[in-house]
């Protein structure tokens, strides 16, 4: 077991998070599932590359060490250094190849948790607390259709939605503990082998709204 370092928050990490969470079914105010829209030109047997990337966030939690037991503390000074809690992020990707056609597909995502725990030591080695750094499971889909359309270039209307697929029973929880267990800055990159990308919608290329 590594002795914990001490750390101090940079500003990106005690802001609160905005761009593009996806938060578990049921929990207010924050969509839970995005799509992505784009029309193709395709040959039958071509397939895409499916690539969703996304933040998942980890809380770092600082505890000292009392006769009964460990209490968490918002910062622990050793020796003159400070020990911070607050969250961060890990960045996760998940990729799929798989044929455009072929009818409706569901991709399922799943990261589990985890929990590391790091000891704050004492110049002269005595244990005066603890760093728990923890990550909940995230639990989503890709649901992936296409439909090739009836015009005269065969284009395919390529869809693919992600949800954000988690339990979720707290409505009245915080926005912080919501985004343990959400998507943030959820985002996905498509390839195709064997075919092209076509005009979009008013020639504005790939279409990303909430569902």
């Amino acid at each position: 077991m590594k002795e914990a370092g001490p750390m101090t928050a940079p500003v990106e990490h005690r802001m609160r998070w905005q761009f593009g969470v996806l938060a578990p079914p049921g929990f207010p105010g924050e969509p839970s599932a995005g799509v992505t829209e784009c029309l193709l030109e395709a040959d039958p047997d071509a397939t895409i590359d499916l690539r969703l990337r996304f933040l998942h966030v980890r809380c770092r939690t600082v505890e000292r060490e009392e006769d009964d037991g460990y209490w968490p503390v918002p910062k622990l000074t050793v020796a003159g250094h400070d020990y911070l809690g607050f969250d961060e992020a890990v960045e996760r990707e998940t990729r799929a190849v798989i044929p455009l056609t072929g009818g409706r597909r569901t991709i399922e995502v799943h990261v589990p948790g985890g929990r590391e725990i790091e000891p704050i030591l004492s110049p002269s080695g005595e244990r005066t607390g603890r760093v728990i750094c923890e990550h909940q499971p995230i639990h989503a889909e890709l649901r992936v259709s296409a439909e090739r359309l009836a015009d005269p270039y065969g284009l395919v209307r390529l869809r693919v939605e992600v949800h954000n697929t988690a339990r979720w029973e707290r409505a009245d929880a915080p926005r912080e503990e919501a985004l343990r267990h959400s998507l943030v800055a959820a985002h996905l990159l498509i390839g195709i082998s064997g075919g092209a990308f076509g005009p979009g919608p008013v020639d504005e290329g790939p279409q990303v709204r909430g569902v």
